[in-house]
């Protein structure tokens, strides 16, 4: 027991006697936590199965568990005195750390009771009567960031958080859900903390703010130089208007992945990728008056936007086209705030002068040109001139036939890379030059093979060990997901 500055206790409890609190309590005893018990989580279950397996052991491997409470009434088992086993009965205790330990005993008691009974666990108790009145939020904020917890965790101790979950339920009766771990609420019956600055975000007059975001969308919950929320919930943005903004960008991103289904190639990639981009000009084009307004004027203008996403989308391929050409990784774009800004700023001059463009309607669906692999991966140096590469048949009919042929000299199989837009294959047979689908089309005829197909899709056959296909790694750059300029090789 330490009694200044303010009174605490440290010790050891049974795990057993902690099920009980979670038995007994429930979710209330985390309810001034950073977030609620988040399931059998990797982390959860390693706790779980360390109960089960070595509860002698348990307590060397726990961190423990902190609690905060109002008052504490003391009963000692045997004399008074500093460090003798006590009893203690807390008023509105609450767990600030160590609520997924709980939870986790919780669980591993109802499966192994006697296990259970076997382990002990770390407990501090700090008493708040006396303390300053932010104690509580320091201690919780300094707890946690020693574990494993998002930023966005501490937006549940902001009390304009609070506020605004009240007006949810006041104004709008729906759900405002500030917790992980927490059940997300119906569409139609609320949004998440996340959800609702995703959308401000995408509102927010500067483009720069959605490419932050999109680089790391931790600055959503930085309150720092970097950071931008106080620039979304600082002046706590009412619940109509939250709602609003997470309608809107609900109605984009649903349009785009409706638009994805018929698209390919580069044009697919920018509707999976650009949602917040685009959402952002959607928001421009709403405008912001009356959004907090009862009345339904905001609500039509939204729904003329979201009529329009289709346009949007076609507007922004058209612009990415002309300053950064079909070839430009799209994810460096998205990242990098001038370029969000320039953006955006043509594709709203583009549709302020009527260049409404969309998909074609009548009959089929026309799906747009994929970029063809060899220019995009030589346009990025993806591939190092001289990397080996080799020949794998796709097909049960084309290994039947081949097997035998490739097989009486290894160098059938194997091309070597040069950085060359027509003819980047060079055979080991023959050191000729030759594109993909060619030098496929030389081996079947070579194996004479005469049921071969009438064609062949040749960045599918030629495999570079350990990376993938030529196709895969054009579909890499296309995605983003491998930066070309940022390795060996860069141009």
């Amino acid at each position: 027991m330490n009694p200044t500055p303010y009174q605490t206790y440290l010790g050891t409890v049974g795990a057993d006697e902690l099920a009980s609190w979670y038995e007994e309590n429930g979710r209330r005893l985390f309810d001034q936590n950073v977030r609620y018990p988040l399931g059998l989580t990797n982390a959860n279950r390693a706790i779980i199965d360390s109960l089960l397996n070595n509860p002698h052991e348990f307590w060397y491997f726990n961190n423990g568990v902190t609690v905060l409470c109002d008052s504490i009434r003391v009963g000692y088992f045997a004399r008074r005195a500093v460090g003798q086993p006590v009893r203690l009965e807390l008023v509105n205790a609450r767990v600030v750390n160590g609520a997924q330990s709980v939870a986790s005993v919780h669980y591993a008691y109802g499966l192994n009771p006697d296990a259970v009974m076997e382990a002990r666990v770390s407990l501090r108790v700090i008493c708040l009567d006396g303390a300053p009145d932010d104690l509580a939020h320091r201690i919780t904020q300094a707890t946690n960031t020693q574990n494993h917890v998002e930023p966005r965790d501490f937006a549940a101790l902001d009390p304009q958080q609070g506020i605004i979950r009240q007006d949810f339920a006041l104004s709008l009766r729906k759900t405002y859900v500030l917790k992980r771990g927490e059940l997300e609420p119906a569409p139609a019956a609320g949004c998440t903390v996340a959800e609702a600055a995703f959308a401000l975000a995408c509102a927010y007059p500067d483009a720069a703010v959605v490419a932050r975001v999109c680089k790391d969308n931790n600055v959503l919950w930085s309150q720092g130089p970097r950071g931008i929320y106080t620039q979304l919930f600082g002046s706590p943005p009412t619940a109509l208007q939250i709602w609003r903004s997470v309608g809107l960008m609900r109605g984009v991103r649903d349009a785009l992945a409706t638009l994805a289904a018929r698209l390919e190639g580069h044009d697919q990639v920018v509707a999976d990728q650009a949602d917040l981009l685009i959402t952002h000009i959607a928001f421009q084009l709403t405008g912001n008056d009356g959004i907090d307004e009862s009345g339904d004027e905001w609500d039509a203008r939204q729904q003329a936007t979201l009529k329009r996403t289709e346009g949007l989308l076609f507007s922004l391929i058209d612009q990415l086209n002309a300053q950064y050409g079909q070839y430009a990784l799209l994810t460096r774009i998205f990242r990098d705030e001038e370029s969000c800004r320039r953006l955006a700023s043509s594709v709203l001059e583009s549709l302020q002068h009527g260049a409404d463009r969309g998909l074609p309607h009548s009959g089929q669906p026309t799906r747009r040109r994929r970029p063809n692999a060899v220019p995009l991966l030589v346009q990025h140096g993806r591939i190092e001139d001289g990397t080996p590469l080799v020949y794998r048949p796709n097909s049960a009919p084309e290994r039947e036939a081949l097997n035998e042929w490739l097989s009486e000299s290894p160098e059938r199989y194997l091309a070597s890379w040069v950085n060359d837009h027509r003819k980047p294959l060079v055979w080991a047979v023959d050191e000729q030059r030759y594109s993909p689908s060619g030098l496929v089309f030389r081996i079947w005829e070579e194996a004479h093979w005469d049921e071969h197909p009438v064609a062949v899709a040749g960045t599918r056959s030629w495999y570079v060990p350990g990376e993938g296909t030529l196709a895969d790694l054009a579909s890499e750059l296309l995605t983003g997901e491998d930066i070309a300029s940022d390795g060996p090789g860069a141009k």
